[in-house]
């Protein structure tokens, strides 16, 4: 039924969604992962997800981070710059996704709620019930997941342990002699994690 088809977009976008946010360097921020999208939306919003035929993996493209104001412009320039890949199954998934299952997700909802509503399911990676979800709304079922197999752990402090395992394999895979190297892979993986060398 539409209902169905909406809710199970809710759900799987939720869910591959935390897995972009926790595979590969740094981890997204909340508001980074709504931001999401798997198509261009009329209006010139710009595809935050997308495949990289070279590389045959999705990539998330940084055009907006929370921390865009206080990174200041040569920091942010380096963040925009920086792609985040996906693994080869995760790839799969979104595209799957993206190509087979959002546009029966699009009539399901054009059909509930109407065409806006349409666009946003269509258009991003999570949406609910015809609008894009809150940030705490999804804040909140995301820490109700973790808890059920990381009790004590929410999205908070998970960000900062990927971010502390992205440094640390730098200073294990950095050539011992090229301290450049690692030092522009050091803010490349502050980058990942969608904020400033000073927070991090």
């Amino acid at each position: 039924t539409p209902r169905s088809i909406v809710d199970a977009d809710t759900s799987i976008g939720i869910a591959l969604g935390m897995a972009v946010s926790y595979t590969g360097g740094g981890a997204l921020r909340v508001p980074a992962i709504l931001d999401l999208s798997v198509v261009k939306v009329s209006g010139g919003a710009t595809r935050s997800l997308r495949y990289q035929s070279a590389k045959k993996r999705c990539a998330v493209a940084y055009d907006r981070t929370k921390s865009e104001g206080l990174q200041g412009h040569a920091a942010f320039a380096k963040t925009k710059m920086t792609m985040k890949f996906t693994s080869e199954r995760l790839t799969c998934l979104l595209l799957t996704v993206a190509i087979r299952f959002k546009p029966h997700v699009a009539i399901a909802a054009n059909t509930l709620y109407g065409k806006r509503a349409s666009l946003y399911h269509g258009a991003f990676l999570i949406a609910e019930n015809g609008l894009p979800m809150q940030e705490d709304r999804l804040r909140f079922l995301m820490n109700r997941e973790i808890q059920k197999y990381l009790p004590g752990l929410s999205v908070a402090p998970l960000r900062h342990v990927t971010e502390a395992i992205s440094l640390k394999a730098v200073e294990n895979i950095a050539p011992t002699s090229d301290r450049n190297y690692e030092n522009v892979m050091r803010l490349t993986m502050i980058a990942l994690s969608a904020h400033s060398e000073a927070t991090s």
